[in-house]
């Protein structure tokens, strides 16, 4: 064994022969930069390091690259630097200090071999590609402490299938679990903020996203796109969502006091981010316009500045359901009463097609038109509601009545 040491610093490690287990002694209170680091090779054959009480510091890039199978930080480190067992392909196993441990960006990053991380308890952050293409890894406990998981920390964990979000996050950053392909289900906490950029990009077989808290600042920019996510119920007070933020045709539900606000989220229509921003302020609870005035009437001057016609339709039927006492909603949907059909039909949306058909507004001589739609579109289910309907509420004529009426007998 050969390790060079100066002033309590180790400054490197020579390998010799056979040489499977080195220990450091205990004088050591920093491991300097690439001290153990670059030395993976064919035939390398060190499996573990054991180090001292009495270690204070790994340095950046301290075990880079070395071919160490197993780790275990003693309770009086204090400090990991960046990269520090970066690319250690043969990295099984490592326990970090119980607690008072700073860790930094891509400690654990391509360590494709490593099945288990044990971390600190009082972690605030993951950070920055923590665990970056750690392909064989499929379990992470993270802490209850963290609030942030830093940009690009799982991405490319390719096996990665329980995750449980920690109680306090506040924040997933830009490509956190991009790439998480084993991903099934995400539930997020209460205190969910904001969601990054492609956070959960190509997560090929996530279904199920939980969202738990009140409120939602950001959700970026290919958020969930390249998911098989079907719908997702976010709260009311959800700020921004960006373009591309989930995939195509993805029914989002908005928790409002009245009830669940649907509309699908279609990307080519997502993209006027004016429309999509006073969407939004309508859903919120406190007007971004005024504060003086009741939320009803500051959803009544939000809406007449929507221009978008399918966000104004839904808007105008789930209002005129919850708030009759609004002639505004009751005029438009009366208004646009053939278009609104048309796209509720197209959506397949029973529940809104029926509190249209309580309206008064369907007649018999608009009725058939809405039923010949549904079967042109193979609406089958609007088509069946729409001529059960007719045929409890709209009383059609004997046939000798009709020929007497054509024949003027």
């Amino acid at each position: 064994m050969a390790l060079e040491i100066k002033r309590n610093t180790l400054v490197k490690y020579t390998p010799e022969d056979g040489e499977k287990i080195v220990t450091v002694p205990e004088s050591v209170t920093k491991i300097a930069e690439h001290a153990f680091g670059n030395l993976f090779f064919e035939d390398a054959e060190l499996e573990e390091v054991i180090l001292p009480e009495s270690l204070k510091l790994i340095d950046n890039w301290a075990f880079n690259g070395s071919s160490i199978r197993r780790m275990t930080i003693p309770e009086n480190v204090k400090k990991i630097e960046q990269g520090a067992f970066k690319d250690c392909r043969n990295l099984e196993y490592i326990q970090f200090p119980e607690k008072g441990c700073s860790l930094n960006w891509s400690t654990l990053s391509g360590c494709i071999s490593l099945k288990e991380a044990v971390l600190p308890s009082d972690m605030k952050i993951i950070p920055q590609e923590f665990m970056r293409e750690c392909e064989k890894i499929e379990s992470v406990s993270i802490p209850d402490s963290v609030v942030g998981i830093g940009k690009s920390a799982f991405s490319g964990c390719k096996n990665l299938k329980n995750f449980k979000m920690p109680e306090k996050l506040e924040a997933v950053y830009d490509y956190a679990f991009s790439g998480c392909e084993s991903l099934k289900k995400i539930v997020f906490s209460k205190n969910l903020n904001r969601i990054g950029v492609r956070s959960f990009y190509h997560c090929n077989q996530l279904e199920t996203v939980e969202v738990q808290s009140k409120k939602i600042s950001s959700i970026g920019h290919a958020c969930f796109y390249y998911t098989p996510l079907k719908e997702i119920t976010l709260p009311q007070n959800t700020n921004q969502i960006w373009d591309y933020a989930f995939p195509d045709g993805t029914l989002l539900h908005f928790r409002l006091p009245e009830g669940n606000f649907n509309i699908r989220f279609n990307i080519s229509d997502w993209k006027d981010r004016q429309d999509e921003e006073y969407l939004l302020a309508f859903l919120c609870d406190d007007s971004v316009y005024t504060s003086s005035m009741d939320i009803l009437k500051s959803r009544e001057e939000i809406f007449q500045a929507i221009k978008k016609g399918n966000y104004k339709f839904l808007l105008a039927v789930f209002m005129m359901q919850y708030h009759p006492e609004s002639e505004l909603y009751q005029a438009y949907v009366k208004r646009n009463i053939k278009k609104i059909m048309k796209l509720l039909i197209d959506t397949q949306d029973s529940g809104a097609v029926q509190n249209i058909l309580d309206t008064g507004y369907i007649t018999k001589k608009n009725i058939d038109e809405f039923i010949n739609y549904a079967l042109e579109n193979q609406k089958h289910e609007m088509q069946i509601l729409l001529m059960n309907w007719k045929h409890e509420n709209i009383k059609t004529e004997s046939i000798e009545k009709q020929v007497q009426k054509k024949f003027k007998l």
